[in-house]
């Protein structure tokens, strides 16, 4: 999975309902443990899936990175790798610097910002 650094993505892996569950990053560019704000992980309503966000990373990547999660619950595991950044936000930030104009029926031109 890759996002935009600013989406702030879930994350979501399956235990047994009533579980306590936990997150661990490691930073897969040189295997460094990443600080978290919050490692905890909530269910959702009672169905066995845990979910944790991004925004909980304590410093936020600045530029591309890919992360190694793994949630447990002490028993089971769950893992996966998430990447952030990268081309979806180099793209957007050079979509966001293309001038925009609209043809109106009588020829004349509205830009937009």
């Amino acid at each position: 999975m890759r996002r935009r650094i600013i989406e702030n993505a879930t994350l979501v892996g399956v235990f047994d309902t009533g579980s306590t569950v936990t997150i661990s990053l490691t930073d897969l560019s040189d295997d460094s443990n990443v600080a978290l704000d919050s490692n905890v992980c909530s269910e959702i309503g009672s169905r066995g899936l845990f979910r944790w966000n991004t925004s909980n990373i304590t410093t936020a990547p600045t530029g591309f990175v890919e992360y190694l999660w793994e949630m447990t619950d002490g028993v089971l595991l769950s893992r996966g790798v998430i990447t952030l950044g990268g081309y979806p936000d180099s793209q957007a930030t050079a979509l966001a610097n293309i001038p925009g104009k609209i043809k109106v029926i009588d020829g004349g031109e509205i830009p937009i910002y």
